[in-house]
């Protein structure tokens, strides 16, 4: 593509921020608009993201369908997790034709977790010859990263793996999930509606089978558990306004963090086994990271640390903006529709077809 790739992002919180600096930084885009909701409406993205303006203002939700039909953007990049508002959003791009590429868990195992949305998005996107996806960490990190590991192995009886969610670099949209600064008593009552979620680790374990040619035939979540505070922790990271949705300091004792737990059960016997942590502590000893083990024969580990999944989720969408433009398939597409992943050395619009 001779000139820039032109995008309209959705969200301006940590997510948001990341994937505007990624842009400039990287080259071959044109950023023109943000859809955001209530707070900094009229501001620039570049400048809450650090890095001098970049064109891209800040517009309410409500103004999406003439933002759309002026700014007639190449891809939407949806950092957003309010689950219904990245469906709707969604609609209102295949609609007119633009391809979606979303960072919302839900998306990436889409067809599994929610088969009626999943094929109302298709029929749509199909309907106006366009596509949209779920990506973020999970494409590279985790699936690919299985999937090709798991070719070292002569035999796979079980493949357990684990992820730690910085909760740090997350933001205040994954805060509800946990349940901050609360007791052990508080927390299980939180939690007494949905005791035993998905995790974001479920949608990715879904196309791990898949691409493995592993036939899912059931599913076990384990109930959510607490991880406390081994003491006093005020965040270095977060906005005061981030930050006073829990208190501002989580006390020695309180929940700093969940544990939830997905298992996919196979036709073939193999279980996949996805924990997911939420966790707060980031300094020098305790940065993040994620475990994978395949037991058979041999049994083995691989521990990635410092991964900074914060910067990988939104990566995903800058890196991969190429392949999902190029492909030649329409409607809901995943990492397999796509080529193996590759880090692109020039502007990202040099490997636009």
């Amino acid at each position: 593509m001779e000139r820039n790739i032109k995008v309209i992002t959705f969200g301006c919180g940590f997510m948001g921020r990341n994937v505007t600096r990624f842009m400039k930084e990287r080259g071959g885009f044109d950023h023109v608009a943000v859809i955001g909701r209530k707070s900094h409406l009229g501001e620039d993205i570049g400048e809450l993201a650090g890095i001098g303006p970049v064109g891209a203002k800040i517009y309410p939700n409500t103004d999406i369908d003439k933002i759309y039909d002026e700014m007639k953007p190449d891809v939407i990049f949806d950092t957003g997790s309010g689950w219904p508002d990245v469906v709707e959003n969604t609609k209102k791009a295949l609609v007119r034709g633009i391809p979606v590429m979303a960072l919302a868990e839900e998306f990436f195992s889409l067809n599994n977790e929610f088969p009626e949305i999943c094929a109302e998005l298709d029929a749509l996107a199909k309907e106006h010859n366009t596509r949209f996806i779920g990506l973020g960490m999970q494409d590279v990190n985790w699936v690919n990263k299985c999937v090709v590991m798991a070719s070292n192995s002569h035999r796979i009886d079980r493949i357990v793996a684990a992820n730690t969610c910085i909760l740090d670099f997350a933001g205040a949209s994954e805060f509800d999930r946990v349940g901050l600064n609360m007791t052990e008593e508080e927390f299980y009552e939180y939690h007494a509606a949905d005791p035993a979620p998905d995790n974001p680790f479920t949608f990715s374990l879904y196309q791990i089978a898949e691409e493995l040619n592993l036939h899912v035939i059931g599913k076990t979540n384990d109930k959510t558990t607490p991880i406390f505070a081994p003491g006093d922790y005020t965040s270095k990271f977060l906005s005061p306004k981030e930050a006073a949705e829990f208190g501002g300091t989580i006390k020695k004792g309180r929940v700093m963090g969940a544990r939830r737990c997905s298992t996919l059960h196979t036709e073939e016997g193999v279980d996949l086994v996805g924990e997911f942590l939420y966790d707060w502590l980031f300094d020098e000893t305790h940065t993040g990271f994620d475990r994978w083990t395949f037991e058979g024969e041999p049994t083995w580990d691989v521990v990635v640390k410092e991964g900074r999944y914060d910067i990988g989720t939104t990566t995903d969408l800058v890196n991969r903006v190429a392949d999902v433009l190029n492909c030649k398939k329409d409607g809901y597409i995943t990492g397999k529709d796509l080529p193996k992943p590759v880090y692109h050395f020039g502007p990202l619009n040099q490997y636009v077809d």
